[in-house]
């Protein structure tokens, strides 16, 4: 499949030089490149784009898409011709057991014509003959089972991968990121910030009286509550531009691209709203800082000033 998005990663136009498949669905004019990437492999896809304005061409980068409940690994190479990317992209998965299925195919054929010769020749040359047929044929099928059955246990290796790195990077109870991958997240986003000329801002955000929640109401109350705090900073925030990490028992972190502290101000402001609908005990208190794109200023020191602004919010509502 061929893709063909603007500067800004935008889909313009898909293209197939062959019928569509399943992966002809995965990417709709109109809508960002990276929009319905699966979570763990959206630096990669980033790195992609980087590269490929850059370097004008790459090629051999693997990522996974996330469709549903399925993931497809797919392969991506292009070029940039300026204004625009040309992406060529294939499905893994997909080439991959099409591939298996046609050496079965031949495989079967050539049996088939092979038993037929062999019947032939032996039509009249008694039992053992026939056994020897009989036998070659069983060792046949024996082979093609033992092929589908490789292809199955493959495909379902891949699959407990999958959940495994997810397990990895995210947060069992919230389904948010924790912080194995928000330093290099970061990075990521700072550099796209920086080629598409747009502010970046990080918001942490605190639950307060949360002990008091989890001593009146019980710890599973306390789990439900951050839950809850979680789908509604998913819901708040963009698929695919902001970043939502659990990076502490009752912390969290967004990480906002094309986002200004104003505008940053604006989310807190509704994701405080919804809040207050699910708890008469607990509020939050919020830190804000823009991104320096144009500075050397690295993760950890961003993360430490964003950090103090919340600790200063928790202070100011608790006088």
């Amino acid at each position: 499949m061929i893709l063909l998005c603007d500067e800004q990663g935008t889909v313009t136009e898909v293209e197939f030089p062959r019928p569509p498949e399943v992966i002809a669905s995965y990417f709709l004019i109109g809508e960002s490149f990276t929009s319905r990437i699966e979570e763990s492999s959206l630096q990669k896809a980033l790195d992609f784009l980087i590269e490929l304005k850059e370097k004008e061409q790459c090629y051999g980068y693997e990522i996974n898409y996330l469709i549903e409940d399925t993931i497809e690994i797919l392969q991506l190479s292009g070029y940039f011709r300026n204004p625009e990317y040309v992406l060529m992209i294939t499905s893994e998965t997909h080439e991959l057991m099409h591939l298996n299925r046609e050496l079965m195919k031949i495989n079967n054929e050539q049996m088939n014509r092979l038993r037929r010769e062999i019947k032939s020749s032996m039509k009249d040359k008694g039992e053992e003959s026939t056994f020897f047929y009989n036998e070659i044929s069983k060792l046949n099928n024996e082979v093609i089972n033992t092929q589908r059955e490789i292809e199955r246990k493959s495909h379902e290796l891949k699959e407990l991968n999958r959940e495994l790195q997810k397990l990895v990077i995210k947060d069992p109870m919230t389904g948010l990121f924790n912080r194995r991958t928000l330093a290099e997240r970061f990075k990521s986003e700072k550099a796209r910030a920086k080629r598409l000329n747009y502010p970046m801002t990080l918001m942490m955000i605190d639950v307060n009286d949360f002990k008091q929640v989890n001593d009146t109401m019980g710890h599973s109350k306390g789990d439900e509550l951050l839950k809850t705090l979680a789908e509604i900073i998913q819901t708040t925030t963009r698929d695919g531009l902001d970043h939502s990490y659990r990076v502490g028992g009752d912390e969290f972190l967004l990480v906002l691209s094309d986002c200004s502290e104003e505008n940053a101000e604006e989310i807190a402001k509704r994701i405080d709203e919804e809040f207050e609908k699910h708890t008469e005990i607990a509020s939050l208190s919020y830190g804000i800082t823009g991104v320096d794109i144009e500075s050397d200023e690295p993760f950890d020191t961003c993360y430490s000033r964003v950090d103090q602004l919340m600790y200063e919010d928790k202070k100011r509502r608790k006088q």
